[in-house]
């Protein structure tokens, strides 16, 4: 997956007009969200194309913030495999113990061989991070599926 940005910081134009335009969605944003809540307040309910549009929102945000990784889900999962997931071993009650005694170091190259191993620990822990929250946001866009399908099917069920 590609790292765009473009629509994040200032738009496609390079970002002169692209602040004045987040303005003006915000407002259009916030009125928008202040005459549903009237609506509420009154009793009649938002209705279920203004909650399909909403999940449409909601599932478009996670998209742009996942194609926003530099690297894809697959990417990141074969990282991990090359990575070994570190040169800890598990123990049998599921901690993480060191595979190194704990005793002073010998010699300066021991120094080092520890440092490189707790840098690519700590670029697992990285790797293993960003893949959580890819995960995370590719399970909220399916649910926003779910339910803008749900609604979709079931308009009855949903006064308008």
């Amino acid at each position: 997956n590609g790292g765009e940005n473009g629509g994040e910081n200032g738009g496609e134009n390079g970002g002169e007009n692209g602040g004045g335009r987040k303005k003006v969605k915000k407002r259009a944003r916030a009125a928008s969200i202040e005459s549903a809540e009237r609506r509420i307040q009154e009793g009649n309910m938002v209705g279920v194309a203004s909650e399909i549009r909403a999940f449409q929102y909601l599932h478009d945000l996670c998209e742009r913030k996942l194609r926003g990784f530099p690297t894809s889900i697959e990417e990141d999962e074969e990282a991990l495999r090359l990575l070994g997931r570190g040169k800890s071993e598990e123990s049998s009650d599921g901690t993480l113990e060191s595979s190194s005694t704990g005793s002073l170091k010998e010699t300066e190259e021991e120094a080092e061989a520890e440092d490189g191993s707790r840098r690519e620990g700590h670029l697992v822990l990285a790797v293993q991070w960003r893949l959580c929250q890819k995960r995370v946001l590719r399970k909220a866009m399916r649910t926003c599926r779910l339910y803008q399908a749900h609604l979709s099917e079931r308009p009855e069920l949903y006064p308008q």
